[in-house]
Formats: C-alpha cells, structure tokens, sequence
C-alpha cells in the first residue's frame, strides 16, 4: 500500500508496547502479508531491562521477531532511559513548535477503508495457506476452518 519508511514512539514499555509492535509478526508471520517491520523505533522508558517492565528487552530486540527491521536495530531503534511523564510534553512542544516540523496532517482515518481493502485482498489470496493453519492434531473432528476463515 504505502512505500515510505515505518516510524513508532513507544512511550513505556510492557504490554502497550508488546501490542504496538505485534502488528509486524500477526501480519507477516501468521496471515503471510509481507512485511519488514518497524524501520524507526523510539521508546521513552525509564525501567532498565533487567526487572520485566520493558518484557525484557528495548524495542531493537523485536527484530529477532519481526516486529521492527534489522535496518532499525542497527541505525533506527534508540532508547530513551527517562521518565515519558516528565520528557514527552517538552519534546513534543519543541517538535510542534519549530517551523521546519508544519507539515500537512495525513489524516490517517480518511485511508481506513483502503487500508482495510488492501489487507482483506492480502489474506484473501493467502487464504488457502490460511486454512492449512487452521486444521492440526488433536483439533475437534467437527471442526470446519472454513467457518472461522471468511
């Protein structure tokens, strides 16, 4: 659909981020939409990695997933060691505030529909791959795939 380049802010860490990011592998891994991941990611968090409140690791790691491009991971994927309360509003006031930042609003909602189109004829074509997924041992022999797939 789109061409440009994939840029995310995480603000914290945990599950929100975990949710964010899960969008990559759902897409490219279970309903075979090809996709590369996120090329820049930023998170503000002021947790180390070592207790769990980051799920372990910084965004960069997602590569090992899907969820962000290897290309970010080396150029793109910076932590932010700080408290997203106490930064976030200053950043985003200097990012608003300087000239060189106006741009005209993508409106985002306008392209749902579109979106929604390119991404329903995706998993249409992949549907029979899709359903090879959907029938495993042990599943219920009245189970239909076909009546879950649409």
């Amino acid at each position: 659909m789109g061409s440009g380049r994939l840029a995310i802010w995480i603000l914290g860490g945990g599950v929100p981020k975990n949710y964010t990011l899960q969008g990559e592998p759902l897409l490219d891994q279970i309903l075979f939409v090809p996709t590369t991941g996120f090329d820049i990611d930023v998170q503000f968090c002021v947790d180390p990695v070592d207790n769990g409140a980051l799920s372990s690791c910084p965004a960069g790691e997602g590569h090992t997933w899907g969820k962000v491009s290897v290309e970010a991971v080396e150029a793109g994927s910076i932590y932010v060691h700080t408290d997203v309360t106490a930064v976030f509003p200053w950043l985003t006031h200097a990012l608003l505030s300087d000239p060189k930042m106006k741009r005209k609003p993508k409106r985002l909602l306008d392209s749902l529909d579109d979106a929604r189109s390119f991404l329903d004829k995706a998993v249409a074509k992949n549907r029979g791959e899709l359903l090879k997924t959907l029938r495993f041992p042990g599943a219920a022999p009245k189970h239909d795939p076909e009546s879950v797939v649409r």
